[in-house]
Order: C-alpha cells, then structure tokens, then sequence
C-alpha cells in the first residue's frame, strides 16, 4: 500500500511517498507440524523520492521472518538509485539503470552459508523498456529485467565447506552472486474494467536466473531444495503471472 504525500514537479524534490507492504511464502512440501506449508513472512516500509525530475532514489527496511523457526530474524535496509531516462527523453523506449543496495544488519544469512548480520551486496541494473501505447496505442509494456549482484565474499560465503564430492571440501570464493534477465508483460485493462473502479493491469513474463557463487548452490543443499550439491541447480527458469489494481 503507497501513500502519496507530496508532488509539486516545479522543485527540486518532485515527489514523496511511503510505501508499506507483507510477503507469505508458502511451501507444498514442507509440512511443519504447527505452520504446516508457511514457510516465510516479511514485512517492509520504503520512503521513495522524485529528484530533480530524472532521478528517482528511496530506501526500505524489511524484516524476514520463519513462521517454522529456520532461520532468526533478518532485519535488513536497502537504499537505491535509478536514472529514469524516460522522463528526460520522453521516447518509448528507455533503459532505467539503478544501483540498490542490500545491507543485512542482523540475524541469519540471507543467503544460507555467508556472513550473519554486518554484511552487505549491490545489485546493479537496468530495466529496458518499450511502451507500445506510444507508438501503436496498445496499452502494453514490454520490459527485460536485468542485474547481477556483487559484494564482498564473506557475504556469501563465511568459511562455508561442501562444494564438492566430498563435504569438506572449500567454497570457491567469488565477489559475484548471481545474473538474471528476463522479459515482463504488462497490460493496462482500462479498456475491460472502467477506472471508477481502479487502474487495473494484467502482468506475465519469466526471468532466468544463472547462479555465479558456489556458495549459493550449496546453500541449495543446506535448505533443502537438493539432495547434493552436485544437483544444485546454476541455471534457473521462473515464469509468473498476475492481476493487479492501483487507485
């Protein structure tokens, strides 16, 4: 939910708003004898900005939580920055680059096997994106979502044995986290739901992920997800889609 609290596009900070928002993660197979498949609850709230027209910075603070107690309570911060050249060009197509970082302040490894807590890594991305309804009118967007991570190698790996056939085997240390494009569909359905009852859009793509650091494959094995680390999975396929309104 966004609450929007300031817009006046003739200074130098153009907008405010605060957003706060819930995740639930569930898991068919977990079967936990009190939460049964509730494997994760998050929580945040992000305070966003429009400067000086073309840049659009914020941060947000959320907390990851595990109703079956896998893991203690992540409480993490994350700060960005992104370059919104279509608000400077005005063309169709636009690239959106931004940096984000994700800094961990406490509580369990986000990532499995690296660091608790103090720890730290930056996405750095960019979103190309064609809007179609300024070319042709059709109310459809078209973006691929792309970024790779990078951080010191204690943020993923904190001394972290068992990539290997055997499992005293070390981690091979990487600055690198992981790479992920994709494309992502979106379309407005002003022309099926009248506006009087909300912005409402449809949503569908799929993102491909590729897993740098060993470290993230054996964090595989520790969850769960793989029998071994030798079936981890480096390459990763995710598709989705959705509804979704704005008033």
């Amino acid at each position: 939910m966004t609450f929007s609290l300031y817009k006046n596009p003739d200074t130098w900070i153009n907008s405010f708003s605060i957003t706060v928002g819930t995740f639930n993660d569930l898991w068919s197979q977990q079967n936990h004898p009190q939460v049964g498949s509730w494997n994760e609850f998050d929580w945040w709230v992000s305070a966003d900005w429009t400067i000086a027209k073309y840049w659009k910075a914020g941060v947000t603070y959320i907390t990851f939580l595990s109703p079956p107690g896998n893991f203690r309570q992540e409480r993490n911060v994350e700060p960005y920055i992104r370059f919104d050249d279509g608000a400077l060009t005005g063309w169709a197509f636009t690239f959106n680059p931004y940096v984000k970082l994700f800094y961990a302040i406490s509580g369990s490894s986000t990532v499995v096997v690296g660091n608790q807590g103090d720890t730290y890594d930056v996405e750095i991305g960019l979103v190309p994106t064609l809007d179609l309804k300024k070319i042709t009118g059709v109310p459809l967007t078209i973006a691929a979502p792309t970024w790779v991570t990078v951080g010191p190698t204690s943020y993923w790996n904190a001394n972290a044995t068992g990539c290997g056939t055997i499992a005293t085997a070390p981690c091979a240390l990487s600055n690198a986290g992981a790479f992920t494009s994709g494309l992502a569909l979106k379309e407005s359905l002003d022309w099926l739901i009248p506006t009087r009852w909300g912005s409402w859009y449809a949503k569908g793509g799929f993102q491909y992920y590729h897993i740098i650091n060993d470290s993230l494959l054996l964090a595989q094995v520790v969850d769960g997800v793989v029998g071994s680390y030798a079936n981890a999975h480096r390459d990763v396929w995710v598709g989705y889609g959705g509804l979704g309104f704005t008033f």
